[in-house]
């Protein structure tokens, strides 16, 4: 549970056992998953493997995971081969089995590869679908990389350059306050 919520939890005389108990689920599956996927391709990683990252998303990553929960993740790749991408994907499905779960809803968001650079070049264009607006948002506000994370931090900063860009210098109008 993050810190600050137990700090809060203790401090009003408030006992969270079910969140507790989130959060420990959800750290073992973050753990599980880290592991598996290190054991799987440490030793012999494809030559464009730090292109990519795993990103899980949704009650995994904000540490509310129960067992009706699904595994809402999706392989974050900039400039990776269809083969990486693929044996990521494929990885994922066999280490799923050995974490039984929810099953992801219809909608196509989840379980499979995501290009970075559409998360931040498509922003408020014709080409910006809900899928994308979801993944985008979800990136940023609860995610966990459970790969090197560096596509995953570059993918962030993009963002979050791309919405600030008429804010920062030196583009921003001097006379604005914000």
């Amino acid at each position: 549970m993050h810190k600050d919520l137990a700090k809060a939890a203790k401090l009003i005389g408030v006992e969270l056992s079910a969140l507790e108990e989130a959060s420990v689920t959800s750290e073992r599956l973050l753990s599980g998953y880290t592991e598996k996927l290190t054991k799987k391709f440490s030793k012999d990683p494809p030559n464009d493997y730090k292109m990519t990252d795993i990103v899980l998303c949704g009650s995994i990553a904000r540490e509310e995971c129960s067992f009706q929960s699904d595994c809402d993740y999706y392989v974050l790749q900039n400039g990776a081969s269809a083969r990486t991408t693929r044996k990521l994907i494929e990885t994922m499905q066999e280490i799923e089995v050995d974490f039984p779960m929810g099953e992801r809803g219809g909608q196509n968001v989840f379980g499979g590869i995501v290009v970075a650079p559409n998360l931040y070049e498509n922003i408020g264009l014709e080409s910006d679908t809900n899928a994308n607006m979801t993944r985008r948002i979800l990136l940023l506000s609860e995610s966990k990389p459970v790969t090197s994370g560096e596509t995953h931090k570059t993918a962030i900063n993009n963002i979050l350059e791309r919405y600030c860009a008429d804010y920062l210098p030196p583009n921003r109008d001097k006379s604005d306050p914000a």
